[in-house]
C-alpha cells in the first residue's frame, strides 16, 4: 500500500505552537527533549515547527518531557483553534459589512455596466426615485389583486 502524505491540520498546528512554547519556557534544548521523550531531534524540530503531523504516542513523550499534560495540550490546542475560527469569522463579518458600504446603489452599478440600463432597470422593477425605498418593499405580484 503507498504511502499517504499527511498535513498538519489547524489542531495540529496549535499543538505544535503549544509545545514550542512550553519548550521555550522551560529553557530546555531540543537536545534535551530529545534525550527526555526518546523521539528523534530532527523529528522533534520538525513537529515543533508544524511541519511533522504529531502522533498521539509522540505527543505523549514530548509532554512527558516538558512536563504537560497531553490531554490539556489538546484542549488548550481545540480552544485556540475555535478562537482563531471566531476571529476569521468576525473578520470575514466586517469585511462584508464593509462591502456593502462601499458598493454604489444598483442603478449606478447598472448604469456602469450599460449605458442607460439605470433607466431599464427602473422600469422593469418599477422602481421611483421620488417614492423611498420602504414604500416599495413589495414584493412582486402581492400588489396585484386576486
Amino acid at each position: 500500500m503507498p504511502a499517504r502524505s499527511r498535513e498538519v491540520g489547524e489542531l495540529g498546528s496549535e499543538v505544535a505552537q503549544i509545545l514550542s512554547e512550553a519548550r521555550d519556557r522551560s529553557g530546555l534544548s531540543l537536545r534535551a527533549v530529545e534525550d527526555a521523550s526518546g523521539v528523534g531531534f530532527t523529528q522533534i524540530q520538525k513537529m515543533l515547527k508544524g511541519v511533522k503531523v504529531i502522533t498521539l504516542d509522540e505527543l505523549g513523550s514530548i509532554c512527558d518531557a516538558l512536563g504537560l499534560d497531553p490531554v490539556e495540550v489538546l484542549r488548550e490546542a481545540q480552544a485556540r483553534a475555535r478562537e482563531r475560527e471566531r476571529a476569521d469569522v468576525v473578520q470575514l463579518g466586517e469585511r462584508q459589512r464593509a462591502w456593502s458600504e462601499e458598493l454604489p446603489p444598483l442603478e449606478e452599478l447598472a448604469a456602469q455596466v450599460e449605458p442607460g440600463a439605470d433607466e431599464e432597470l427602473a422600469e422593469t422593477t418599477g422602481w421611483r426615485d421620488d417614492l423611498g425605498e420602504e414604500s416599495q418593499d413589495i414584493p412582486y405580484g402581492e400588489d396585484e389583486p386576486l
